[in-house]
């Protein structure tokens, strides 16, 4: 299965990925029809992404790793999931992901 991967060390926080996923899928950058959540936490420089793939489940990328969680395995509150799950999931843009190409960094890839 083709899936968008996370590298949280390459991250630098631009937030490009959510709204370059909202202006495709809607043509203006309103971030609720994202598949992608960026998030900051109230730490100084702790953030990543929510990034919502096929079938549901969700892929947590934060600075101490990645972790995969399958529809049934999200809790209420975890991570504030509840916005991303509302969202619809990320289709690839048809095979040419727009988030990979905007990442200035290499953060997000395609595996």
């Amino acid at each position: 299965m083709t899936a968008i991967t996370y590298r949280p060390e390459r991250c630098i926080g631009c937030a490009g990925c959510e709204g370059v996923c909202a202006l495709r899928r809607d043509g203006l950058i309103s971030t609720m029809s994202s598949s992608i959540m960026f998030h900051v936490e109230d730490e100084k420089g702790y953030y990543g992404i929510i990034l919502k793939r096929a079938g549901g489940e969700l892929l947590l990328g934060r600075p101490e790793g990645i972790e995969i969680k399958k529809p049934g395995e999200i809790s209420a509150g975890a991570v504030s999931a509840k916005p991303i799950t509302m969202r619809p999931a990320c289709d690839l843009c048809g095979g040419d992901p727009k988030c990979v190409k905007y990442c200035p960094t290499g953060a997000l890839g395609v595996e």
